[in-house]
């Protein structure tokens, strides 16, 4: 599975994404550019239970951001420290590519954007 909801298919009508023609993908449907987050609900949940897990905002990892060991294949650990944290997930304003689960990218630990959230976790 390509994307946080699935499936292979970015589709605006489940992610809220940039959907607009320019940015079509091989693996991406045109659709509604919403230009601003939605309610958390406002998509069918993943198999998982879990909303929204690409597209909407980028999503605040525990992660450093660094480079991944090669040898490693599987679940590759990150570094124990750096100035950069990983975000995943894509958001409203990014085009499909950004959207792909496995996609990172990196912010200034202590920066702020309104394309950046986190996501609490509870246990039932």
């Amino acid at each position: 599975m390509r994307f946080g909801n699935g499936k292979d298919i970015a589709d605006p009508k489940e992610m809220n994404f940039d959907g607009s023609a320019d940015y079509k993908e091989n693996y991406s449907v045109v659709g509604e550019y919403r230009a601003k987050t939605v309610a958390v609900n406002s998509f069918n949940p993943n198999a998982l239970g879990l909303y929204n897990m690409s597209g909407n905002v980028w999503e605040w990892c525990w992660d450093w951001y660094a480079d991944y060991d090669v040898s490693v294949r599987n679940n590759p650990k990150g570094v124990i420290g750096g100035q950069y944290r990983v975000v995943r997930g894509g958001s409203w304003f990014d085009n499909p590519n950004l959207c792909r689960a496995s996609y990172r990218f990196r912010y200034v630990a202590y920066s702020e954007d309104y394309i950046i959230g986190f996501r609490l976790v509870r246990r039932p």
